[in-house]
């Protein structure tokens, strides 16, 4: 797809989408951001693709948090470049029923 000045941020395919978003969400420098479940990608690559490049946007000190309902599904797959990555699975932490 060709981008121009005129593209619309909808027009874009999602992850692509998903990932300007973010960006514009990380520009604002705070040192804490929340992404709260975010939908689910097409595929678990393009999933770790967004969590990849969120890491690699934020500054070296910003905290990221991702609320997803499969952390761990696709922890394996994030290139955490220097980032330190921590995964909490809050459906484990809880009783059943809880967060559904």
């Amino acid at each position: 797809m060709r981008i121009t000045t005129a593209t619309s941020i909808n027009a874009l395919p999602q992850l692509e989408r998903a990932v300007a978003l973010a960006a514009v969400a990380l520009a604002e420098g705070t040192e804490i951001v929340f992404f709260d479940r975010f939908d689910r990608f097409a595929s678990e690559e393009d999933e770790a693709a967004f969590l990849t490049a969120v890491g690699r946007l934020a500054d070296a000190t910003t905290t990221i948090i991702f609320g997803t309902e499969s952390p761990v599904t696709v922890a394996h797959s994030i290139d955490r470049g220097e980032r330190n990555v921590l995964l909490v699975d809050l459906y484990l932490l809880a009783p059943e029923g809880l967060l559904r």
